[in-house]
């Protein structure tokens, strides 16, 4: 099983938010009605991220993250601006090496990935990225699909699956992401 440790996963949110100074307010996102839902659970997504891990296979791996707290720059390092964060990071594949393209992008084994499918998307909620406490892994879905509405400099992304405890996750993003280079 994958081991991730917080301080690990700080460092990752960090990461994927990076951005110039002239970008920060950008992190915000434009509407109210973004959220992530976790079972019965409720929370607004303010901040969001994209990188482009490259090729595999001949289509572009783009990491996206959805986080419910802003993004600050401290010491000229970007970081949650709360210590207690609700995340959804998605790994995707795109036929596109620019950008994510438009469309519906089901979840497949890693064994079935095509242009415009993702093969995992891992769930964080109520993790203290201030805590050394470690996580053997992450919730994640089994099920489930995300589909890029609308595709920069505004995103619109909704998605829904249910998780490997048997939740219901569904969400809905309308903003910029931080490109991470």
């Amino acid at each position: 099983m994958k081991k991730i440790d917080l301080l690990l996963m700080c460092f990752v949110i960090a990461l994927v938010s990076i951005s110039c100074s002239s970008d920060d307010d950008a992190n915000v996102a434009a509407e109210t009605n973004n959220f992530l839902k976790i079972g019965g659970t409720e929370y607004e997504l303010r901040a969001g991220a994209i990188e482009n891990f490259g090729s595999f296979n001949n289509l572009t791996n783009f990491d996206i993250t959805l986080v419910d707290t802003n993004i600050v720059i401290v010491n000229g390092q970007p970081v949650p601006e709360n210590n207690i964060v609700n995340l959804i990071n998605f790994e995707l594949f795109t036929d596109s090496n620019q950008d994510l393209l438009e469309g519906e992008y089901p979840l497949v084994d890693f064994s079935e990935i095509t242009g415009q499918s993702f093969e995992y998307a891992a769930i964080l909620e109520n993790i203290d990225i201030s805590s050394e406490t470690e996580v053997d892994e992450p919730p994640f879905l089994v099920e489930g699909s995300l589909q890029v509405i609308s595709n920069g400099p505004e995103y619109e992304i909704e998605f829904s699956g249910v998780d490997n405890l048997g939740r219901q996750i569904s969400g809905f993003y309308k903003g910029s992401l931080i490109t991470v280079n």
